[in-house]
């Protein structure tokens, strides 16, 4: 669970970061009052997640596309739960797609991000090498990608999240 959290948070503040990198940057220096939200088995103390937050804000009415590796393994599924939460909760769109651990039906997901024009992307990569010139396509249109989970090489992403899977696996 604390992996999940964990994860959740991360994502969350990478696509903050990216919803607010263009905007004003300027800070008043007082501190924002805690928030606490609670979905049905997350709860995150924490002022970022507050909804009148302006990171959060800036969210709002955005088009999230996730491309997972594969939606039949419980790890995954949890991950894409948890983007229609957060969706839900901060009122940006959300479109998980199951890429079922091929290159092929990722990279078709992907170009239809494109074409409709995402605003953000998420890629839980199933092929680093063939994924590339998708990608490139996708930044060269000006949509921020963040990969996440699988190991990327691809040089282009905005951020890239992940827990240790081998201590997991421990846990």
């Amino acid at each position: 669970m604390k992996k999940l959290i964990a994860i959740l948070v991360v994502a969350v503040m990478a696509l903050m970061f990216v919803a607010c990198s263009a905007g004003d940057t300027a800070t008043t220096g007082t501190k924002e009052p805690e928030a606490t939200t609670k979905t049905a088995d997350v709860e995150v103390t924490d002022a970022r997640f507050d909804a009148n937050n302006d990171y959060i804000k800036a969210l709002a009415g955005k088009k999230v596309g996730v491309a997972n590796i594969y939606l039949g393994d419980e790890w995954c599924r949890q991950i894409a739960d948890a983007f229609t939460t957060y969706g839900e909760m901060y009122g940006f769109e959300v479109n998980n797609q199951d890429g079922e651990i091929t290159l092929e039906k990722q990279v078709s997901q992907i170009e239809n991000f494109i074409t409709q024009e995402y605003d953000y992307l998420f890629v839980d990569v199933t092929d680093d090498e063939g994924i590339k010139p998708t990608l490139d396509d996708a930044k060269e249109k000006g949509i921020p990608v963040i990969t996440f989970d699988a190991t990327s090489t691809w040089e282009g992403r905005v951020a890239f999240v992940t827990a240790s899977n081998f201590n997991s696996g421990r846990v």
